[in-house]
């Protein structure tokens, strides 16, 4: 249930912030609209890198398109049950049985003729409990009904299950006599991207570039945060910070709104000392003169760690060596 987007364990999922990212989200919807109109593509897939805001993009989709969403499935590689894709396919089975009631009954009685197959095979599992369920409802009845499909961050399984999943998308969906749609965010790793040209005809493809309107995005999201912060603290000055300042950050940014977000959840955190935090970060300089996200990232965190009380680095240090530790023992490498 976690790996839903409106999970509570996911309370408070990362989103776009108003009036940001408008342009990829129009250009989402659209694709999700027209695909209810005419079935030629079924999947789209949006990549980009890690801190692009590929999350926060799906969880808003979601959202916004809540009366045509069928099921979704939100990966992570922290959280239990939803860092492999065990429980992926009987997860949107559930779902789709509260959204299309009518294939109920099928999947019931498939479960009740061989209690095992939710232990077979996700293959086995996709056929007898979602595509025959599906084909014996009549089309007239199931264009009444949601379609859209959502798989978010799908690069937090290991390599092997990614292919397995992008395999049973491209062997079942095409047969399915009404289509589903699936709306795909990933990192765009390699064997990810030589997956889907399994099935290229039916795939649409939508790269989150760090472009101008990402960079408008992010300057406006400072903007408005820093101006959130002052109206809820009428000690800060209301010329703070300096234009200059926001635009070093938004430059450090390089269009990725993970630096911009763990810049104003490291200020806003704690009642007072919101304008020395701030300050921790625009002295910041890389040594690189290539200008990254992940040398940014790099600069960023390094200031935060250096910025630690004595008794809580060791607490720090046993944190990180226990994820590096888990990523090591899961392979969660693209």
């Amino acid at each position: 249930l976690g790996a839903f987007h409106n999970s509570a364990e996911r309370f408070d999922p990362p989103k776009c912030y108003p009036k940001t990212r408008e342009a990829i989200i129009a250009k989402i919807k659209a694709w999700v609209e027209e695909r209810v109109e005419n079935g030629e593509r079924l999947v789209l897939w949006m990549y980009g890198p890690a801190g692009a805001g590929k999350s926060a993009i799906a969880q808003s989709i979601a959202e916004l398109c809540e009366a045509l969403l069928a099921a979704s499935f939100f990966f992570s590689r922290p959280a239990e049950g939803r860092s492999d894709s065990s429980r992926l396919i009987a997860t949107i089975i559930w779902q789709l049985i509260m959204t299309i009631p009518e294939m109920r009954d099928t999947v019931l009685s498939s479960l009740e003729r061989d209690p095992t197959i939710l232990s077979r095979t996700q293959a086995t599992q996709m056929k007898v409990l979602l595509v025959d369920p599906l084909n014996r409802i009549p089309k007239e009845t199931l264009r009444q009904h949601p379609c859209l499909v959502i798989i978010d961050g799908l690069d937090c399984l290991p390599t092997e299950s990614q292919n397995d999943v992008l395999k049973l998308l491209s062997t079942f969906l095409p047969q399915l006599n009404t289509p589903l749609y699936f709306f795909v965010a990933s990192r765009p790793c390699s064997n990810i991207r030589n997956a889907l040209d399994l099935f290229r005809p039916l795939i649409d493809t939508l790269p989150l570039e760090d472009d101008y309107q990402s960079i408008e995005d992010i300057r406006h999201f400072f903007t408005s945060s820093f101006e959130e912060m002052r109206n809820e603290h009428p000690h800060l000055p209301r010329s703070w910070p300096q234009m200059v300042d926001i635009e070093y950050l938004v430059r450090k940014s390089s269009g990725h709104f993970i630096y911009a977000s763990t810049v104003i959840r490291y200020v806003t955190q704690g009642r007072h000392g919101h304008e020395n935090r701030l300050q921790t970060f625009l002295p910041v300089q890389s040594h690189n003169n290539s200008v990254t996200p992940f040398t940014m990232l790099d600069a960023l965190y390094l200031s935060i760690f250096q910025s630690l009380r004595e008794c809580a680095v060791e607490k720090v240090l046993q944190v990180l060596c226990a994820l590096i530790c888990l990523e090591e023992y899961h392979g969660l490498t693209c």
